[in-house]
Formats: structure tokens, C-alpha cells, sequence
């Protein structure tokens, strides 16, 4: 499958952006991978920041 956007990490960052994309383009074929088993595993306080800023 040919994908449109790849999103690499399923962090808060990862996720809001894929969230984000998705709701202005349903229709997109967009990749969200991670590396760990679970979603927002390892949620950082730097990122927290970022999206805080």
C-alpha cells in the first residue's frame, strides 16, 4: 500500500499531528508508526512544553 503522509513516533506530537491531518483530510492515507508496543509510551515533559508553548 502507498501511503500519502508517514508519521514516524506515536508520542503526543505524533498523534496530535496525525489527529490534525485526519480531521481536515479524511480521506488522506497516512502511516503512524512507533516502535514501542503502546501509543504515547514515553510522553516527555520537554514535549509537554512544546505543545504548551
Amino acid at each position: 500500500m502507498k501511503y500519502e503522509i508517514i508519521i514516524i513516533g506515536a508520542g503526543i506530537v505524533g498523534l496530535a499531528t496525525a489527529y490534525s491531518i485526519l480531521n481536515k483530510n479524511p480521506e488522506v492515507k497516512l502511516l503512524l508508526t512507533e516502535k514501542e508496543n503502546e501509543v504515547e509510551k514515553y510522553t516527555t515533559r520537554s514535549n509537554n512544553r512544546i505543545i504548551n508553548s
